[in-house]
Order: structure tokens, then sequence, then C-alpha cells
């Protein structure tokens, strides 16, 4: 938090404070007073009705939604100071691609030791691989939310296998990209709560080297946009090539979201982090999956393939499963921010 804003908070404070003294005196005029700050907040809003997206500069806009304005002088925004103080932290766990069977056995089989260590709120998995290596179908997405999982996230291979297609319109806690065209079949947001607090789960495609139908970044606006007084907390899965348009995303939606992370690449990056703004980050988690062979598939096909540069059928390997995930902890009374980013790896079957 900048000084700027630090010293806008304090003028907020202050007006507030005088706002409720000149309510005890004089409650008549103070009925005037927010009737016309009413007035001139709504002419505010219809010349710019973007500037509360980001949750983090919205207190009018959601002291409005509370019942804030007439005759209640600062009594909104103190609501709404409550109702944050009273949002708990909570601790969100994001797993990297699940690859294969072996991945989905390495997932399921430690979910066990992730909860104890971890205990988790929410549990997040990109599920973009799970069926075969490539794509997920409805058969598995249903054992992973069995499992426990709140939401699943997809990328390039969401269309790989058509039985799903129906699926993703039908089941609203998995995710394909929100930057994929609106006529291709799923969406690309979604929120869920536990204990009174509130998730949107936002997942991306990056355009580099990948087939996207509309840019990320603009798509990323709009979804904060929709998701404005839905969430108390958000996560951007984005899914991309190059790590540069991820570190750029990143810095794009620093303390606008609570946390960006990054996954396709299925290699974790040691750049786990809090951005100044307060938003969690890491250029890719990894992935679920054998790391015995080549980004999850047997290395001898892999190899064999960059040696001949001829076509050669891909399996998923089965040596050396793995969950590579990150918990990323959220400070008590604080929305859209986190306050730590720790990777995990954890090899399958071990405690």
């Amino acid at each position: 938090m900048g000084p700027l804003h630090e010293l806008d908070e304090r003028v907020e404070d202050e007006r507030d404070d005088r706002g409720d003294k000149e309510h005890e005196q004089d409650p008549a005029r103070c009925r005037g007073q927010g009737i016309e700050r009413e007035d001139r907040q709504g002419e505010q809003d219809e010349l710019d009705p973007a500037r509360d997206d980001d949750g983090g500069d919205a207190r009018g806009h959601r002291a409005r939604l509370l019942g804030g304005g007439r005759g209640s002088c600062g009594a909104s925004l103190v609501m709404l100071r409550s109702m944050e103080d009273a949002l708990p932290s909570v601790t969100l766990l994001f797993c990297g691609d699940v690859v294969g069977a072996a991945g989905r056995r390495a997932l399921l089989g430690s979910l066990d030791s992730l909860r104890a260590d971890h205990a988790p709120d929410f549990l997040v998995v990109n599920g973009e691989n799970a069926a075969g290596g490539l794509g997920i179908t409805p058969k598995i997405a249903r054992e992973l939310f069995t499992a426990g999982v709140d939401v699943i996230t997809l990328g390039n291979h969401t269309y790989r296998h058509q039985e799903v297609w129906a699926y993703l319109d039908e089941e609203e806690r998995i995710l394909r990209p929100a930057n994929f065209l609106r006529s291709q079949p799923g969406h690309g947001t979604c929120v869920v709560e536990r204990g009174g607090v509130r998730l949107g789960v936002v997942n991306l495609q990056g355009n580099l080297f990948l087939d996207s139908g509309r840019t990320a970044f603009s798509e990323a606006d709009a979804a904060l946009h929709e998701l404005s007084n839905r969430a108390d907390h958000v996560l951007v899965d984005m899914h991309a090539e190059a790590t540069s348009e991820k570190v750029g995303l990143g810095w794009h939606l620093d303390g606008r979201v609570t946390a960006v992370v990054g996954t396709h690449t299925h290699v974790p990056t040691a750049d786990a982090r809090i951005l100044p703004g307060g938003t969690a980050y890491i250029t890719d988690v990894g992935m679920t999956g054998a790391r015995g062979g080549v980004i999850g598939v047997k290395r001898e096909q892999a190899v064999r393939q960059m040696l001949t540069r001829m076509p050669v059928r891909f399996e998923t390997s089965e040596e050396d499963p793995w969950v590579q995930a990150v918990v990323i902890r959220t400070p008590r009374g604080k929305r859209r921010r986190a306050e730590s980013i720790a990777a995990v790896h954890l090899p399958a079957g071990r405690p």
C-alpha cells in the first residue's frame, strides 16, 4: 500500500468521523448531505463505471450496495470495515497440471497428507492433461470433485475429448480459459464459497505460441469486472507458454487479485513471491505427474522424436510421480490480498 493510498484512507476515516458527529447534532442536515453525495457518486459512476472493478478502490460502490448513501453519513463505510475485519484468513492450495493416470493417482493418494500439512480451505487443480495426458473427461472431473477438489481449470487441450463439451456448460466449477471465443463451450470464471468466504477463480490462456480467441489481459479486466462484488478473493490461473506473458499479467493484476499462478510448462519455477500490491505470484507451479519422463510423457519417446524429427505417439510416464503445488495464505480482514505463497513438492506415496 503506497503513501498516497494511506493518505486517502486517513482522509476518508476523518470524514466519516465528522459525518457521524454531524448526524448526532443535526440528523436532518446529514440526510440531505447523504442524498447529495450519492447523487454526485452516481454521476461519477456513469462517467467511469469501471473505476470500482478491482475491488480495492470500490468503497463507495460497495457501501451503496450495502444500503449506504441516504441518511447513513458514513455508517455504511463503518459497516463495510466491520465486514472486512470479520473476513477470516484462508488457505488456498493450487495443484499444477495433473498429467495422466500417474498424476491422478499422485494427487488423490496425497490429499490426506496435503490436508494434514496445510489445512486448505479451497483446493483448485489444473486438470487439462488429466485424461491420458491430453484433456479431461466428465468421469475424471467428477472423480476429482468427489475427492474434494473445489474448482478445475483447463487450457489448450480443453476440447480434446468431445464428450466433455456439454459438461463444460453444465458444471459451473470446471473452467476453460475465459479468453476463448464466446461461441466455444464452457465458461472462464466461477465463485465457490466456504465458511462465509467467496473465492472467485479465473482461467486464462496466453496468446504467445498458443491459440486463444482474445487477449488474456483485456479478458482479465473483464473477468474482474464480472466478479467485482461477488468474490472476497480471486485466484487467476494463467495457462501460458511464455514466461514473459505470465510475469506481465502478474504485474497487470497486482493489488487487484489474491493470486496469479502460472501453468502449462510442467516445470516449477523458483520465483514464488508476494508482489508489492499484495498479490501472490509464481510463473509456473509445475505438474502433478511423473518426473521420470519428459514433462509427463515417456522419456524415450520424447527423446526419439527430438532426435529423428519424426512423429512419435506419446504415452504418459509412470516413473517417479510427484505432486507440485503452491499454498497461498491470506491475511485476516483483507480482501484480495495474500500474505504468503510457498511451493509444495511432494513425492507421491510418501509422507
